[in-house]
């Protein structure tokens, strides 16, 4: 049973409401790390999660968003992978925090060897259960929940971020300037996002680091870099979408918008085509009412994709009556097969 207190937080005024469940915990042994639920479980203090311990050895286990959404779907898979575990939820900071028993810390940090410390300190890797696995739905489950916690999309382009450690200020500029070296990243980039990377290529989906954005820690007053994976094309956008199950709604709106309009635009162009038994850059930009520019960047874009076949490249030919010469635009068509299977 859920019960509701009104209870007052006296140093900080954070508190606003605790929500306890009460009953006996109930745990599953052995516990079988398998499966998407088991996934999650295990990549969710690497994000908006921690494990902390205090000064009397009390281990807790929790997580930290706003979305009440995603604190029942890792409560579900918590209890789905380690049986009926009780937890509390209180409201902090304008966001929610979920923290189950204590015995589930001890068996992240004994049986699991999660090591009880911030993220930014230990500058830890994923579970090793994670970056072995070859599941396509086990990396699909873990890289939703990393993306659910740290991704954004914005402008046709997927940003996942971590923060790394403390960088000394002489170096700042040499990691700025030098961040696409193989050595700069191997010292300097989180370990987690090395991770992730080397996830989105068992799903053969490429990323490529972004520059880092320095940035300094209020609380201790030290100079840190935010490190970003960006992802961009429509074909690995659209194994993103095919792959992850979000339960982030600004993302699940976001990404339904984009797939929406993609098959706007396919639909679009395969009229035009039927029409004309053709397409051209001008085609494209009339239909879809959109800029020159725009229009060559959706036909490079579907080049590259593999979804247009060159019919005829473009050439200058000479009109009588305008008595000029005039350069006629390279004529492709659809290849439809490969349109069904990136759409989708």
């Amino acid at each position: 049973q859920n019960k509701i207190y009104s209870v007052s937080c006296p140093h900080k005024g954070e508190l606003r409401t605790f929500i306890k469940k009460k009953g006996k915990i109930s745990m599953k042994f052995p516990f079988k790390l398998r499966g998407p639920e088991a996934a999650k479980a295990l990549t969710f203090p690497f994000t908006d999660g921690y494990i902390l311990k205090d000064y009397s050895g009390y281990v807790r286990l929790g997580y930290v968003n706003s979305d009440l959404r995603m604190h029942q779907e890792i409560i579900r898979c918590i209890q789905n992978t380690f049986g009926d575990v009780s937890y509390s939820q209180r409201r902090v900071r304008g966001a929610y925090e979920t923290y189950f028993a204590g015995v589930l810390g001890k068996i992240y940090v004994k049986s699991l060897g999660f090591i009880p410390q911030s993220k930014l300190k230990t500058n830890t890797h994923l579970h090793e259960i994670l970056l072995k696995s070859k599941d396509p739905t086990e990396i699909g489950a873990s890289l939703s929940q990393i993306m659910d916690d740290e991704g954004n999309f914005s402008q046709m382009t997927f940003y996942v971020g971590f923060s790394g450690g403390e960088v000394p200020r002489e170096e700042i500029d040499e990691v700025l300037n030098n961040f696409h070296s193989h050595h700069i990243q191997q010292e300097y980039m989180p370990n987690i996002l090395k991770d992730v990377k080397a996830m989105l290529e068992k799903l053969h989906i490429n990323s490529r680091v972004r520059s880092p954005v320095r940035y300094v820690d209020c609380t201790r007053g030290v100079t840190k870099l935010m490190w970003y994976l960006v992802i961009q094309g429509s074909a690995a956008l659209l194994k993103i979408n095919s792959t992850c199950k979000f339960e982030n709604n600004d993302l699940r709106k976001k990404f339904a918008r984009y797939v929406k309009h993609r098959k706007n635009i396919i639909k679009v162009l395969k009229d035009v085509e039927k029409k004309k038994g053709f397409l051209t850059t001008d085609s494209v930009k009339n239909a879809l009412n959109i800029s020159k520019r725009a229009a060559v960047n959706i036909i490079r874009v579907m080049k590259r994709d593999k979804m247009l076949d060159l019919l005829e490249k473009g050439r200058y030919c000479y009109l009588r009556e305008a008595k000029k010469r005039q350069h006629q635009q390279d004529t492709f068509r659809l290849i439809k097969p490969n349109i069904e299977k990136a759409i989708f």
